[in-house]
């Protein structure tokens, strides 16, 4: 779906780590033009990037990247465009509000492109704004598209009546497809991508904070169970999906006195509706009062969300990329996912869509085959029925905690083992050379400058 970004920023450039300064001095940089959207593609961006200039080093050139990303790609060595990781949103009606910034923030990446070409371009999921860039940066040319973590298009694409089919758009102007699983390898091929499969960068960032630490960090001086809530990292979601998680932690908080509730920010641009929202489920439930904890972006010197999956017993997230970290941190979890009533309007009347047509939408269920991680979407995402369900996993009643752990188990398996960055970078850096012959030994060439190709 629609997700758009306008905010331009001047940050300057910045030395890609293992990139400047680390061989091949006197030989022109390779460049490379990086777009990443949201909270994940900037961290995805990021250790992409770290390892493209370690890989570049390894080849005795620098590297040079113009991005549209975040803060951790800016600080991986990324000269920004905008920051598209905050301008985000869901469904078919809110992003319209992006609609123009994002068409001048394509606009600007295409000046740039037209006085600095890069060696190649590099686009990271964040279908919405990045299928449609995908058709300006062919029709600038000169230089080969890849797609690292290709968009899910085989949950939605084939669905319904097709209209959210975009598959063969990806498959025309990427000369290479860099899969995650072996769900999206299969599907890609079978559109007639070129594909590579490498493996799931989630695996390449899982930290190792010790648990006692991070309990210690978020919940000091409790002893009892800690529920970790993932409810957004979009303000949409946020209003979808909070109103439903304070109630499931209300109902949860009266069974059990001993429960404590985190809430991690996923960035800045949530961090003041988050502390609007957890007041206000502290004003309408006075058993979560003292009870819930914000984790700001500085919290114990960690990273909130790393803090929040390493101490908690229990998760309650929405869907998408947080599903699958907490399943291969081995988290049990509970996923809640919910649209607005125009999406809903427009995905059943006009796209064909049912619940009926995603199965798997928890993306460890996707990736095994099978639901490991219970589902509750748009109008089974009942309260009373998540919180008897949160009881059983925390309570080990029954086998549901220990098989939905077993699940859990194997997605490290089917995703392969770390590296995916660096085997990534190593694929991008072969199709330059294949391309490109001459990109690693041609003289330097004269440019305009970014700042002189924006305006």
């Amino acid at each position: 779906m629609p997700s758009w970004s306008c905010a331009a920023s001047a940050i300057d450039a910045r030395t890609v780590p293992g990139g400047p300064g680390a061989g091949g001095l006197d030989a022109p940089p390779l460049r490379l033009f990086v777009s990443a959207g949201e909270v994940s593609g900037d961290r995805y961006g990021a250790g992409l990037i770290t390892a493209l200039g370690r890989a570049a080093a390894a080849a005795g050139r620098r590297l040079e990247v113009r991005a549209l990303g975040g803060p951790r790609m800016a600080e991986a060595g990324a000269r920004l465009i905008a920051d598209t990781a905050a301008r985000t949103a869901v469904g078919f009606i809110e992003p319209l509000r992006y609609l123009l910034p994002s068409l001048l923030t394509a606009a600007r990446v295409r000046r740039l492109l037209t006085g600095w070409r890069p060696h190649a371009a590099v686009l990271i999921d964040y279908p919405g704004f990045n299928i449609p860039l995908s058709g300006v940066l062919k029709r600038v040319g000169g230089f080969p598209l890849v797609y690292y973590l290709p968009p899910e298009e085989c949950i939605w694409g084939k669905k319904g009546r097709q209209r959210l089919d975009r598959a063969h758009q990806v498959c025309a102007r990427a000369e290479l497809v860099l899969t995650t699983h072996g769900q999206d390898t299969a599907f890609y091929r079978a559109q007639g991508c070129r594909v590579e499969r490498i493996g799931h960068p989630l695996l390449d960032g899982l930290g190792t904070i010790p648990r006692e630490r991070a309990r210690a960090a978020v919940a000091p001086g409790h002893a009892g169970r800690l529920v970790a809530l993932f409810p957004a990292s979009r303000r949409l979601e946020l209003r979808l999906l909070w109103p439903l998680m304070a109630g499931v932690a209300a109902e949860l908080g009266r069974v059990r006195a001993d429960l404590r509730f985190v809430v991690p920010v996923a960035g800045a641009h949530l961090r003041f509706a988050l502390e609007r929202a957890l007041s206000w489920a502290a004003r309408k439930y006075p058993e979560l009062a003292g009870r819930l904890t914000l984790l700001g972006e500085s919290a114990g010197g960690e990273g909130p969300s790393d803090l929040a999956l390493a101490a908690a017993d229990l998760a309650i997230a929405k869907a998408g990329s947080v599903t699958l970290e907490l399943g291969l941190r081995g988290v049990p979890q509970v996923m809640v996912y919910r649209v607005d009533r125009i999406t809903e309007w427009i995905g059943r009347r006009l796209l064909g869509l049912s619940e009926r047509d995603f199965e798997h939408m928890a993306l460890p269920n996707f990736i095994l085959g099978e639901a490991v991680v219970p589902e509750f979407k748009q109008h089974q995402a009942d309260g009373e029925r998540i919180a008897t369900l949160a009881l059983e996993l925390l309570d080990n009643r029954g086998s549901a905690r220990a098989d939905q752990l077993r699940g859990l188990s194997r997605l490290r398996e089917v995703l392969g083992g770390p590296g995916a960055a660096e085997r990534g970078a190593r694929a991008i850096l072969a199709l330059i050379q294949r391309e490109d012959p001459g990109a690693f030994s041609a003289a330097p060439t004269a440019s305009a400058s970014p700042d002189e190709a924006v305006g």
